[in-house]
């Protein structure tokens, strides 16, 4: 949001979330011909087959490419690799920049490929200490607890685990669920009935995110996404 503000950059985003592995790769591709840098956000197994063929056609264009993996899983995933997976992987770890979540990952990338340029990029918010009051104690009655979840509203990040567990508790009255994030298609958005203690609130602008976590008792994070569930 902060470069799109900018007069003298122009931001073109390429939403690739609900497209498969050759749409992701052909917009990629129609789109980098007429750019001065690219930047690519990916989990493990996109970062290494649309990153390694981006990788390719910034060399050949001469284009800086800048690339964040999301999820803790790139180790394994790229090690041990064979044939066309190890090609490219050897051809994104190859990026101008790399941008690793998790400071271990990194660490361990590092012996794998020494000369390739990982950076440690925390996927964190900005944290609001003074919003941020103390989880209340259960004792009173009265308190009402507040979970909330942003993410994917998918299955795979255990949205229906969330709501089988409001309905298991429907018998209690003190904590309600908001669930925030895009919604993928085929998901239930019925489940969701915040007469039942669990709603969902829509999508949030980047600077909304810290100020609603901030808001919440307590965070749920239920994934069983490949890569994710990690501390």
């Amino acid at each position: 949001s902060e470069l799109t503000s900018l007069s003298d950059v122009d931001v073109v985003v390429i939403d690739t979330v609900q497209s498969s592995l050759l749409v992701q790769i052909f917009k990629l591709m129609r789109e980098i011909w007429s750019v001065d840098l690219v930047s690519l956000h990916a989990s493990s197994s996109r970062f290494i087959m649309c990153g390694g063929v981006l990788r390719f056609f910034s060399v050949f264009l001469g284009i800086p490419l800048i690339v964040r993996v999301f999820g803790g899983s790139l180790y394994n995933d790229i090690n041990p690799s064979s044939g066309l997976k190890r090609f490219l992987s050897n051809s994104v770890m190859k990026s101008d920049c790399i941008l690793i979540e998790i400071q271990k990952m990194r660490d361990e990338l590092v012996r794998l490929y020494p000369n390739a340029n990982l950076k440690w990029f925390p996927n964190s918010r900005r944290y609001f200490p003074d919003k941020v009051e103390p989880l209340p104690s259960t004792k009173y009655e009265q308190t009402t607890l507040k979970f909330g979840f942003v993410s994917h509203v998918r299955p795979e990040k255990g949205i229906y685990e969330i709501s089988r567990a409001v309905e298991l508790l429907s018998d209690l009255s003190n904590f309600e669920v908001v669930l925030h994030g895009q919604v993928f298609d085929g998901v239930d958005l019925s489940l969701f009935d915040r007469k039942k203690g669990i709603q969902y609130g829509g999508e949030l602008h980047p600077e909304e995110v810290s100020e609603f976590l901030s808001s919440c008792d307590v965070i749920l994070l239920p994934t069983w996404y490949d890569g994710e569930g990690y501390p």
